[in-house]
């Protein structure tokens, strides 16, 4: 049994992100901003409506420049949670932009030379919402993997900044697998004689150590969990900082607000999708002495790990919901899943991960019971039902492969090991239950209150446009858009010919789909506008694709209405 490692070291080869800053949730008259910090102390961020002047060595001229229409936080900022926290700030002015600054406070001012640690190398801002837009822009994206080329690539990053700009976008959402941990590129690092892989799959790794990190916290016939779920915490803290160490993405980060989803990625290939036995067998090994028991109970609390680290590194700047915080205490009951309106456009993001589970009932192995139960909520509040436009993010796409191709080739794609993937669909036939259930809900609302709604999902590699139509609720202006990969390596061109194609829902009574656009073997993002300014709303989106450092990228527009 090889020697457990230490955490402190996973992935020390890699470059990782000391301090940064996204911009959360942002309403009208407050914002949350995340923060991670290179070191443990007294941490202050400020908010200016006006940019600040300083010398940043100065503590004289630091101190001096926050004047009294400034906004301040302090948080202490300390290990146990990697280094991250979030300041939550109140009482702001609507439609305006605050600039920011993470300050050294406490003894930690005098302690270090640069007391001003974000804010005044780059311009770090945000701009509150104003309840009365009319004209809403907002950004889209998913699947972050720089490590999947051939060398390390930032994907389509930088010309997505420009992208955003220029369409005067307020916000963004990442659609899932913001961090791959579970699979690497193929790039070798140039300093790295052995050819090693570029990032370690932490799925292989357990099954090398897992015996190792299992028998380091047995005690006297009994295993301290919590400190198996801390030791693995380091190692996945380590992919987030490997992976948003992209200076263009963080560009993204400090300037535009995000709502952020997990997927599989974030926690292991196809999770959910995977039974009980199946992930026991992921992590045997042909060398060592495997037990059940231990790996079943190594998978559990690596889920429960992946989770507090989402939590820490994604969820806590979204919109608050139920639990979440607590995740340490009870995983299970933690919701994901949330809302939020910008004027009259309301967003429900769906949590395909957190609640996942195949062997569950049939129709609800996916979201689960309450999950649902709390979309459909939503949809009936009479604030709901007043708006505009209504969009959902599914990280998973409702449609986008040919279903019925799929399940013809499950034997096949099982074989290659692509069958958690086949089974991750709605349209599979495990799921098709549940996919109805959430299109029947969706038709019923967009027909009743005669309001577009969007889908918009990630996961795939590719990108897909499609109107949706259904029998029973033929009012109905239901419209899907995939896009991903921003910055993984995207599925190959020759796999284009997957894409479904107009006509029947798989397995649908009486449901059709309509290819408006399909594509694969490029990278590519979304910009959404929504325009209410009219007595007919008009929703459209625009596809931007191409391969990373084209001077100018392609571009599909799907008009919603």
């Amino acid at each position: 049994m090889p020697a457990l490692p230490n955490p402190d070291n996973f992935e020390s080869r890699q470059h990782k992100l000391p301090t940064a800053a996204i911009v959360g949730h942002v309403t009208a008259t407050s914002v949350k901003i995340w923060v991670r910090a290179y070191r443990p102390g007294e941490w202050r961020l400020v908010l200016s409506p006006t940019p600040l002047d300083f010398d940043p060595f100065s503590a004289v001229s630091v101190n001096q420049s926050i004047h009294q229409n400034c906004h301040l936080c302090s948080e202490d900022i300390q290990s146990e949670n990697g280094l991250t926290t979030v300041f939550e700030f109140g009482d702001l002015t609507p439609d305006t932009t605050y600039y920011y600054y993470l300050i050294a406070g406490g003894d930690l001012f005098d302690e270090i030379e640069r007391k001003v640690e974000l804010g005044s190398q780059h311009q770090c801002c945000f701009t509150t919402d104003n309840d009365e837009i009319r004209d809403l822009a907002f950004g889209f994206y998913s699947c972050h993997d720089p490590f999947g080329h051939k060398s390390f690539s930032e994907g389509l990053w930088p010309v997505m900044n420009d992208h955003l700009v220029h369409n005067d976008v307020r916000f963004c959402i990442g659609g899932g697998d913001q961090v791959y941990c579970d699979t690497h590129g193929e790039a070798k690092q140039p300093r790295d004689p052995e050819g090693k892989p570029y990032i370690t799959d932490l799925w292989k790794w357990l099954k090398t150590y897992k015996n190792a990190l299992y028998q380091k916290y047995l005690h006297g016939g009994a295993l301290d969990e919590r400190g198996v779920v801390e030791y693995l915490k380091k190692l996945y803290r380590s992919y987030y900082r490997t992976y948003w160490n992209v200076p263009s993405m963080l560009a993204v980060f400090r300037r535009y607000p995000q709502y952020m989803i997990w997927d599989d990625h974030e926690i292991m290939d196809g999770w959910g999708s995977l039974t009980k036995e199946q992930r026991i067998k992921k992590l045997n090994h042909l060398f060592q002495d495997d037990e059940d028991e231990v790996n079943a109970t190594i998978a559990r609390l690596t889920f429960q790990a992946a989770a507090e680290v989402y939590q820490e590194y994604q969820h806590s700047h979204n919109p608050t919901t139920h639990s979440a915080a607590q995740v340490s205490q009870n995983v299970v009951q933690c919701q994901w899943d949330y809302a939020f309106v910008k004027g009259q456009v309301g967003f429900y993001v769906l949590d395909m991960r957190g609640h996942h589970d195949i062997e569950r009932a049939e129709g609800e192995r996916i979201l689960g019971r309450e999950q649902m139960s709390r979309l459909q909520q939503w949809l009936q509040l009479p604030s709901t039902q007043s708006l505009k436009a209504v969009f959902i993010v599914s990280p998973v796409p409702v449609i986008h492969w040919n279903d019925e191709v799929l399940e013809n080739m499950s034997f096949v794609v099982d074989l290659f090991g692509g069958g958690d993937d086949v089974r991750d669909e709605w349209g599979h036939k495990s799921n098709v239950k549940e996919r109805d259930q959430l299109l029947d809900l969706l038709g019923r609302f967009s027909a009743e209150r005669q309001v577009p709604v969007t889908i918009l999902s990630g996961d795939v590699h590719s990108c897909s446009a499609y109107k949706i139509t259904l029998g029973e609720h033929p009012g109905a202006n239901l419209t899907h858009v995939t896009s991903s990969a921003v910055s993984r390596k995207p599925a190959p061109a020759v796999s284009n010919h997957l894409i479904a194609d107009s006509g029947p829902l798989y397995k649908h009574a009486n449901g059709r789909c309509e290819k408006l656009f399909g594509l694969t073997g490029e990278n590519n993002f979304l910009v959404v506008r929504v325009n209410t300014k009219t007595t007919q709303t008009k929703v459209s989106v625009a596809i931007y694709y191409g391969a990373p450092n084209d001077e100018a990228l392609n571009q599909f527009i799907v008009h919603v209405q």
